[in-house]
């Protein structure tokens, strides 16, 4: 069966073994062309200071402001977050703060549980 989901308009392939192919086992293959999108701000003085002045959000990317299962905004996260931008006075320094740290400490590794799911908490506490 094939479908395209609600939220993003992404196209899916959904595949139900019979009960047969269950026991015996079966090969899958799937082919597909991914296209990414970025979501780009220019960090020139007039631009930050419009994103500054202004505090509402386009409603498509609030989203990504708020905690989820993976990224909570509490705990180990928010204690990191306050001890990278202590002192710091305007947003974008205290982005360019946290994205040093991470730019800093992340490293690709494979090892233990929590890896390639998007676990902030795992991610900000590998060192």
């Amino acid at each position: 069966m094939q479908g395209r989901e609600s939220e993003y308009g992404n196209s899916y392939v959904l595949f139900r073994p019979t009960p047969a192919e269950l026991q015996e086992g079966f090969d899958a293959t799937i082919h597909f062309v991914a296209t990414r999108f970025e979501h780009k701000v220019p960090l020139d003085s007039a631009s930050t200071k419009r994103v500054a002045m202004n505090d509402s959000r386009p409603p498509d990317l609030q989203r990504y402001l708020e905690p989820d299962k993976l990224v909570p905004l509490n705990g180990v996260i928010a204690d990191l977050a306050k001890e990278l931008t202590a002192g710091d006075t305007t947003t974008l320094a205290k982005a360019r703060h946290i994205y040093d740290y991470v730019l800093a400490t992340m490293r690709y590794d494979k090892s233990g549980e929590g890896w390639g799911r998007g676990d902030a908490v795992w991610a900000c506490t590998l060192n």
